[in-house]
């Protein structure tokens, strides 16, 4: 398959590709305190754009490649604001899930205020929280379960909205991280059992902070939910 038939073969209509392209620019900016993997990304939107003919997402992907290039800090801020008009254009009405993914795609910020621009920068602080007790940068192993946690929920949409696979996952958003939570849980108990506290204390950590990204998912889909069942409800 050549690249340019990529969008046949994935039947992505124009709306579907500028919802496709908002999220990988925003997954590019989540990126960005690994860098350079962010690139890849970004170049995967710009090839889809440019292969669809989409002029509106081709340059709105290379203004977000730019700008994360030059600055990190801006790059984010820009990419989400780029991210935010396509989703507006495309949908009129955003959903608690583009409001999450617009949100989370900002939790790279404080990362990159404290120094950690690049994946060596990042595997290193990794590592500092992984053997010491009272690391420095306590943000790195929260950014991993926030990053592992939107790529799952990301794709298993993405599958759902072009492919209608996975429909249970992605009709119930906060399942993924609750199942995360439950495999960290598990493997803290194993590495418990086996007599490695550290590693156990470090696992229960992430799973601790996936549980509260599933009930901060859940709470705002009730709200959510609430408020469209009261407006639907005539007075």
């Amino acid at each position: 398959m050549r690249i340019t038939e990529l969008p046949k073969y994935l039947r992505i209509s124009d709306t579907q590709l500028r919802g496709t392209a908002s999220d990988l620019i925003l997954i590019a900016s989540l990126l960005r305190p690994l860098s350079p993997t962010y690139l890849v990304i970004n170049a995967l939107v710009i090839t889809m754009a440019l292969t669809s003919r989409n002029l509106v997402i081709t340059i709105a992907s290379i203004v977000s490649t730019v700008a994360l290039v030059i600055n990190g800090f801006v790059g984010v801020v820009t990419s989400v604001i780029i991210a935010l008009i396509i989703k507006v254009i495309t949908y009129r009405r955003l959903s608690i899930k583009d409001y999450g993914l617009l949100i989370t795609s900002l939790t790279p910020l404080p990362l990159l205020h404290s120094g950690i621009t690049s994946f060596t920068t990042y595997v290193l602080a990794l590592q500092e929280w992984v053997i010491s007790k009272t690391p420095t940068n306590e943000l790195t192993s929260l950014y991993l379960v926030v990053l592992i946690n939107f790529l799952l929920i990301w794709f298993v949409n993405t599958l759902w909205r072009i492919k209608g696979i996975g429909k249970f996952l992605a009709e119930n958003v906060g399942a993924l991280p609750a199942i995360l939570f439950m495999a960290l849980l598990i493997g803290a108990a194993a590495l418990l059992a086996l007599g490695d506290e550290v590693g156990a204390n470090k696992l229960a950590e992430l799973a601790y902070y996936s549980l509260v990204i599933s009930v901060a998912i859940q709470i705002a889909l009730v709200v959510s939910e609430g408020r469209a069942k009261s407006k639907a409800t005539p007075s």
